[in-house]
């Protein structure tokens, strides 16, 4: 939409230099034609210069979207739900997809995804996560939403996995082998989260 209105306002500004040139032209008494012109024109040369400059300022600003939510982190260790802290997600649309998880009261528990759309790849703290099946996850009160399972190519054995994520919510849960399990809901219901901890 910005770029439109600055054509909209460079074609609406050519018009009108057209036409204070051309009643210049006529004012312009025993100077030369080819000369009037060439003045008109480097005149709309200069402008030209300045719209496509915004074009192109503007082009760059709207190169990403950011989407904010609120998010519920559910920590559990083994069966027990063992603390609940309150996120807000900010999600930058790029070329890659930025799931932005910030912690409102500890900067330090903060948590940063990546998703390659193109290649089915999740990126988390250095590690490339492969979509596991293509079968989806369907939560009856995430009405919207059909998860995948991302598990880690590493095959180390304190690895984090699986990552259950769909790209317009981010990710809903993290498996973690030596470490509490992580659920992110959009409210705090903890009949969503301990269906979910069996499936880590």
């Amino acid at each position: 939409m910005v770029q439109q209105r600055l054509w909209f306002i460079a074609l609406q500004g050519l018009g009108l230099f057209a036409i204070l040139g051309t009643n210049k032209t006529i004012r312009k008494a025993g100077a030369s034609r080819r000369q009037t012109i060439a003045e008109t024109v480097v005149k709309h040369l200069k402008y030209l210069y300045i719209i496509f400059a915004l074009l192109i300022l503007s082009s760059c600003g709207d190169s990403s979207e950011l989407v904010t939510q609120d998010r519920i982190l559910h920590v559990y260790v083994s069966d027990s739900l063992q603390g609940r802290y309150k996120y807000k997600l900010k999600i930058v649309k790029d070329s890659l997809l930025k799931y932005n998880y910030e912690n409102i009261t500890d900067s330090s528990k903060n948590m940063t995804f990546s998703y390659d759309a193109k290649n089915e790849l999740l990126l988390f703290a250095g590690d490339k996560y492969e979509i596991l099946r293509k079968d989806k996850l369907h939560i009856p009160q995430l009405k919207n939403y059909f998860f995948s399972f991302y598990n880690n190519s590493s095959s180390a054995m304190d690895i984090t996995d699986p990552i259950i994520f769909d790209k317009d919510y981010g990710v809903l849960a993290i498996g973690n082998s030596m470490a509490p399990n992580f659920i992110y809901l959009e409210d705090d219901d903890e009949k969503i989260s301990s269906m979910l901890n069996p499936k880590l």
